[in-house]
């Protein structure tokens, strides 16, 4: 080639060179800190790296450069801000909530019902589904579902106990898998199955009052409409038979709606199209059985012991600092997102945030920042004793996220969680398996999830102890 041509060759690499500097000048030039940047890639390459933890990345910056209280990162050329500030945080959450409504949408095809969850919804649609959805949640309806979600407690047990009686070790990730899949199936179409006996479950029955069964239609999963490639290339292992059931629970779905029931079918659509607790339900149950297996909780189910039966008062009654110890150790979702809708100025600073800007909460950081958890590795149940409830900073503990658009399912999801986990308590000791003494996670860019599996060894406990 001649000079001529390799002038032109260097000018062009030279102008893009410089269009990539002047993208990434986006924070300095606000006086914020920024990690270095890659040409063109800014840091997403370290965001979706399949090498390390997504959270592990975002620690260091947290640490390093600034994100314990603001950090401007980039996803290659678009800025985003991370905030580790708590003080912040709650004003972005709660207090200043109208300039950040939003959030970033869950990649799916186009004609997913993905694309009709409250998390892909924005303005008045989200608000109007949000309030149509909360109701769903209330105590009298959680009542209503506890014997339905006792039942599924009861066949994991059964089922876990058989097991271990056949094996030395038991997968007690696949397990909640299937009860939580169970649970959703019973408690929000009505329908009776039962996965622990089927690998691929089929239907018993259609309730017949299907809608009315699902005490006014709990949240809905719908995950089951994503491809498995998709789960797959998200790092996210599913088994097929999950897939496969739900898909065919939404095939009767909308053949039952054609049928003639007399309901809002938009409505109904739109309601069914809530999901998403499955996957990180299974994730912190998992854990939590961990957990467990490496302490002593016995004043968790000491009351339970001393008890004819288990019923949802004395559910309420058990200690919740283990659950919110895991949750702490082990957040499902290791950051929270939220858009900027109208421009707003970050408290105490002179930075002004502007529609569209993205910003991140560095949720497992804050969860094992030593400032706000003394000892942040190890778990440690008593940290959320009633008495010590005061030496727990507001918004460094958020697993469900907070503000208005924190988990609408939080609730049920942890009443789920401490049913299964209380009815395995009643029954059986956990212990780690000998070569299992952590917890592997996961490189899923999304949720925090045991790889794996969580391998325990099951042993009954004394034939006395009461039901």
């Amino acid at each position: 080639m001649g000079v001529e041509v390799w002038l032109f060759v260097a000018a062009l690499v030279l102008a893009a060179w410089s269009y990539s500097r002047r993208r990434h000048s986006y924070w300095s030039s606000r006086g914020i800190p920024s990690p270095p940047a890659l040409p063109f890639l800014g840091h997403i390459h370290n965001m979706l790296s399949i090498f390390h933890f997504r959270w592990v990345y975002f620690d260091e910056v947290y640490h390093k450069y600034g994100g314990a209280t603001l950090c401007g990162l980039y996803e290659l050329f678009r800025p985003v801000l991370m905030i580790g500030d708590p003080d912040i945080l709650k004003h972005i959450c709660i207090k200043d909530f109208d300039h950040f409504v939003e959030r970033r949408p869950f990649p799916a095809e186009k004609e997913s019902l993905m694309n009709e969850m409250l998390i892909n919804k924005y303005g008045d649609e989200w608000k109007a589904l949000r309030s149509a959805m909360s109701p769903t949640f209330t105590s009298g309806k959680l009542r209503g579902m506890f014997p339905l979600i006792c039942d599924k407690a009861d066949s994991l047990v059964s089922f876990t106990l058989s097991a271990a009686s056949k094996q030395p070790y038991v997968d007690m990730k696949e397990n909640f898998g299937r009860f939580t899949m169970d649970t959703i199936a019973s408690c929000a179409f009505g329908i009776e199955c039962n996965s622990f006996r089927d690998k691929k479950p089929e239907f018993a029955k259609w309730a017949s009052d299907f809608f009315d069964f699902s005490f006014v239609r709990l949240i809905k999963f719908t995950l089951f409409n994503i491809s498995p490639k998709l789960f797959n290339d998200l790092g996210i292992k599913m088994g097929t038979f999950s897939v496969e059931f739900f898909q065919r629970v939404a095939e009767e779905t909308i053949a039952a709606r054609k049928a003639g029931q007399k309901r809002n079918d938009f409505l109904d659509l739109l309601l069914d199209a809530q999901a998403g607790h499955n996957l990180p339900t299974t994730a912190h149950v998992s854990a939590a059985s961990h957990t467990q297996s490496t302490t002593d909780d016995s004043a968790a189910t000491d009351n339970l012991k001393n008890n004819s039966q288990y019923s949802n008062s004395e559910n309420k009654n058990i200690s919740t600092t283990s659950k919110q110890e895991t949750l702490r150790v082990y957040p499902p979702g290791t950051t929270g997102e939220r858009i900027c809708t109208k421009t707003y100025k970050i408290p105490g600073t002179e930075l002004i945030v502007h529609p569209g800007d993205l910003v991140y909460f560095p949720i497992w950081s804050l969860h094992h920042d030593s400032r706000y958890f003394p000892n942040p590795e190890e778990f440690l149940p008593d940290r959320f004793l009633p008495e010590n409830k005061d030496n727990i900073t507001s918004f460094t503990h958020m697993p469900f996220g907070m503000g208005p658009r924190n988990c609408i399912a939080m609730r049920f999801a942890l009443m789920e969680a401490k049913v299964a986990l209380a009815k395995l308590l009643l029954k059986v000791e956990l212990h780690l398996k000998s070569d299992f003494q952590e917890v592997r996670l996961a490189k899923s860019p999304i949720i925090l999830t045991p790889e794996g599996g969580v391998h325990l060894v099951i042993k009954p406990l004394a034939t006395n102890i009461k039901k």
